[in-house]
């Protein structure tokens, strides 16, 4: 894959605005009754970049997941990002046992490794499971995965500014199911980034 092009900028599809490596892509669209409050994503999810995030999570090519964590941690460290930390979307355990491996559990890894942030898997966790959202229009995306996740140690993330890692961000259902237990907007925590790789519309 190319190198990141730090001249690079892209259009917000909705309010034209210019954002800068889609660092709070969409804020006005985007955080309209969302549960985070920043959103992070390296490429449009297309071409080379959809081949890739595939391969990465559906074809048993974890290593993948490094290269895109670095990318990440590039833009944490150019926009000098402070979390304190880092938590993976979780996958119901009948799907990573079948799969053998959790993608944003890979990226989450790499990504403290890289930043010097403390990573945990344990934080939240998936209680039931879920029909594939992929095949899911929008509306039926946010009932799938309405309370599915569960917060099983609160202590960890009082106070915290906490990095959601997902792969892809389409409607954005899934990480803000998982904000919302992370960061109920009625109690005393933090606000959450969230973190993706990849964005693309509902139609991929």
């Amino acid at each position: 894959m190319k190198k990141i092009n730090e001249n690079l900028t892209y259009t917000c599809e909705k309010c034209s605005n210019i954002l800068e490596y889609r660092l709070n892509e969409c804020l006005d669209v985007v955080m309209h009754d969302s549960y985070f409050d920043r959103l992070i994503s390296c490429f449009l999810y297309k071409g080379e970049i959809r081949e890739k995030i595939l391969k990465f999570k559906f074809f048993n090519k974890p290593f993948l997941g490094k290269v895109f964590s670095k990318y990440i941690a590039y833009i944490l460290k150019k926009k000098d990002i402070s979390i304190d930390l880092i938590v993976p979307v979780p996958m119901y355990y009948m799907r990573y046992f079948v799969r053998g491996y959790n993608q944003s559990e890979i990226l989450a890894k790499v990504i403290s490794d890289e930043v010097g942030v403390r990573f945990s898997s344990n934080v939240l966790k998936k209680v039931r499971k879920s029909r594939v959202q992929s095949t899911l229009n929008a509306k039926d995306r946010k009932n799938n995965v309405m309370n599915t996740y569960s917060v099983n140690k609160k202590n960890e993330i009082l106070g915290k500014s906490i990095l959601l890692v997902d792969d892809i961000y389409k409607t954005g259902a899934n990480v803000d199911e998982c904000s919302k237990v992370l960061w109920p907007k009625d109690s005393n925590f933090s606000l959450i980034p969230a973190n993706l790789i990849a964005e693309g519309p509902m139609s991929e």
